[in-house]
């Protein structure tokens, strides 16, 4: 069973609470996000690094950094995730632009997510992110070694598969990868699903979302999303 909590001003705010099986293709999301383990234990790959993540420990992402959680017991593993704008938590402090490994209280983060997501444009945020700032600085200790922080926005330019075959398509890939961390397909995949929740969370139907995500078969599209998101688009809406 997994909770969605959406913030209803568009703000692209998203607390996800559950238990069950996660993504299993290497994944970015456009926002920054925490995921906290509630029960069990997960190994984490980002770049070249792994990390194995047991209850109460934390992993806070920046947004379109490739990453992959691999539940070591998908029926036993719970979660709680937090989606935050990127832009809006860098204005407030240079802690959300590193990925940050550590432990906390899983009720603290909790209530902090729960208010975020439950904000309007008129409430004054600044105080829950300066906790949620004080954890990450408090009890998260930053990865950046090897691996570049908040990679630049994808671009379509980037990602054009127009090169021939060959030398030159070679080397476009090996210049996305070294750019975003994933090749010119993945990040396509990504940019879909990404758009796919949008609308998801705005409550159009998962056949119209295909058809505007550009999935002429339906049944590829629940496919594909179920891989990167861990759940299949009817239950993310």
């Amino acid at each position: 069973m997994i909770e969605f909590v959406r913030n209803k001003s568009g703000s692209g705010t998203e607390l996800k609470v559950g238990k069950g099986p996660n993504a299993t293709r290497l994944h970015a999301h456009e926002c920054w996000s925490l995921g906290l383990v509630r029960s069990g234990a997960t190994r984490t790959e980002i770049g070249h690094r792994s990390f194995r993540l047991t209850a109460g420990e934390f992993i806070a992402i920046p947004a379109r950094i490739p990453h992959l959680c691999t539940p070591e017991s998908p029926d036993r593993f719970g979660f709680y995730v937090l989606y935050l704008d990127q832009a809006l938590l860098t204005l407030h402090d240079k802690v959300f632009d590193h990925v940050r490994v550590g432990g906390t209280d899983e009720q603290t983060l909790l209530r902090l997510g729960r208010s975020l997501a439950n904000h309007t444009p008129a409430t004054d945020i600044r105080q829950e992110i300066g906790m949620l700032s004080k954890v990450l600085a408090g009890d998260g200790e930053p990865m950046v070694e090897g691996y570049t922080p908040v990679p630049p926005p994808w671009d379509e330019g980037d990602l054009s598969e127009s090169n021939p075959a060959g030398a030159n398509r070679y080397k476009a890939y090996r210049r996305s990868v070294k750019l975003y961390g994933l090749g010119p397909h993945a990040i396509k995949q990504n940019m879909r699903i990404e758009k796919a929740k949008q609308m998801l969370g705005k409550g159009l139907s998962v056949a119209d979302t295909a058809a505007a995500c550009g999935y002429y078969d339906q049944s590829h599209f629940v496919k594909t999303f179920r891989m990167y998101t861990g759940i299949p688009p009817l239950q993310y809406k």
